[in-house]
């Protein structure tokens, strides 16, 4: 769920199926404007295809995306309802997603409500959450990159039921960009990452919580791979239990929330506990 996604870089070719347009830009989903969406899906699904050193590898090559295109800032920019539909809009993809084949609901974006208002982080969005789990998904979503400025709760990020994504450094420390907070609930990787875009040699380099977010979300695809009979919570679980917990002994912590994913140690666990019981 993002800026849509170009589907016809080598690296991505065959892993894009159709989805759906929330913008009202040049194009439909499989346009991406901003070249956001097309970079995310490239650190889940990447193939390789394009060959030598400028091909990006996904760490989940074997998942398919179902692009979602949301709005943009340019097209709300200015208006004075503009956070307001653009929940609207996230609400509605999110229920779109969630009647879909799709098992994962990756939204690597984040938007905080409007000073004295409560207009992103809305009771239609948490619902919508609410319908998703119920379908058995599983949403990640950045907690945005301002933790080094006003540092708000971002939604969906924050809304319960959505795993918040932090962003780490190479050396497992987080990002100074990274935001803090109860709805923070793990990091993974999020800084020099390398991936398929539309630029040049089509290979780019990007940081944020929205690359961590792939990386979340690839994450989960290759453990749901291996055990395709295991529920939402299960997976979702077992990511959990075998995290890098914060260094003092806490459960967790507003920086690191329950601690850094750890995926070789999740791919190894066969006993991920109660099917429907959310961890």
């Amino acid at each position: 769920m993002d800026s849509g996604v170009d589907d016809s870089l080598p690296d991505l070719r065959g892993q894009v199926l159709d989805g759906k347009d929330f913008s009202s830009l040049r194009g439909d989903e499989h346009t991406d404007v901003a070249g956001h969406g097309t970079s995310m899906a490239a650190l889940i699904a990447a193939t390789g295809a394009l060959g030598g050193v400028d091909a990006s590898y996904g760490l989940a090559p074997g998942a398919k995306i179902l692009p979602i295109r949301m709005i943009d800032n340019r097209e709300v920019s200015g208006r004075i309802d503009a956070t307001t539909e653009y929940s609207e809009k996230l609400t509605q993809a999110i229920r779109y997603a969630a009647d879909s084949k799709a098992q994962i609901i990756n939204m690597s974006l984040a938007l905080s409500d409007s000073v004295g208002r409560h207009d992103v982080g809305t009771p239609e969005l948490a619902a919508a959450v609410k319908y998703a789990l119920a379908k058995g998904k599983l949403l990640f979503a950045g907690v945005g990159n301002r933790g080094d400025k006003e540092n708000l709760p971002s939604y969906p990020a924050a809304t319960p039921g959505v795993v918040g994504i932090g962003a780490a450094d190479q050396k497992t420390r987080l990002a100074d960009f990274s935001q803090r907070g109860p709805f923070v609930d793990m990091i993974a990787p999020g800084v020099d990452m390398v991936h398929a875009c539309a630029k040049g040699t089509q290979l780019c380099k990007s940081q944020g919580t929205s690359d961590a977010t792939a990386i979340a979300s690839a994450s989960a695809a290759l453990i749901w791979s291996k055990h395709p009979d295991w529920t939402n919570n299960q997976v979702l679980r077992v990511m959990l239990n075998t995290l890098n917990k914060p260094a003092n002994g806490a459960e967790r912590n507003d920086f690191i929330g329950y601690g850094g994913i750890r995926l070789r140690a999740a791919m190894e666990v066969d006993n991920p506990g109660p099917a429907d019981v959310y961890p």
